[in-house]
């Protein structure tokens, strides 16, 4: 006891604090054009005491719900706004987290592909699927044909 006071008045502080447990450490999707994804990650103290702090994302297209947490479980959902880029962009981000325990990040990385187009008999992928759809349903054939969906299905 003697030595650990002496430590003290001589200003040698010794502080473990305790590490975070993050559900997610990096995060890789493959998301359609135009699609808004949600997903969500939770964290705690290992030793399962309170934590406060800040959240940012180092990318614009990725939304948190919230920006400052506190308790002894933190559930944060976010969501990725692909609105505007095509097929074959790749993005990346970080999630930071700015807490009483330190810093953390989570990365994330998503690339986006062309969006699928379904009908009765699956996905289809390219002009023979779409014309074996036309022999087994016409008329399903033309609603798709006539929709906006189709132009990108060609493109």
């Amino acid at each position: 006891m003697k030595k650990r006071v002496e430590e003290l008045v001589s200003g040698t502080f010794e502080y473990k604090a305790p590490k975070l447990i993050l559900s997610e450490t990096a995060v890789s999707l493959k998301l359609q054009e135009g699609e808004a994804y949600r997903g969500e990650f939770f964290f705690a103290a290992e030793d399962n005491s309170r934590i406060k702090g800040m959240l940012t994302a180092s990318n614009r297209r990725v939304l948190l719900s919230e920006d400052r947490f506190a308790g002894d479980t933190i559930h944060i959902a976010y969501g990725i706004d692909t609105n505007g880029l095509k097929a074959g962009n790749e993005e990346t981000a970080e999630i930071m987290i700015l807490s009483n325990l330190g810093e953390y990040r989570i990365r994330i990385q998503f690339a986006v592909q062309r969006g699928q187009v379904k009908s009765s008999l699956g996905e289809l992928h390219n002009l023979e699927d779409f014309a074996a759809l036309a022999k087994a349903d016409y008329r399903e054939a033309f609603r798709m044909f006539t929709s906006e969906k189709f132009l990108d299905f060609l493109g």
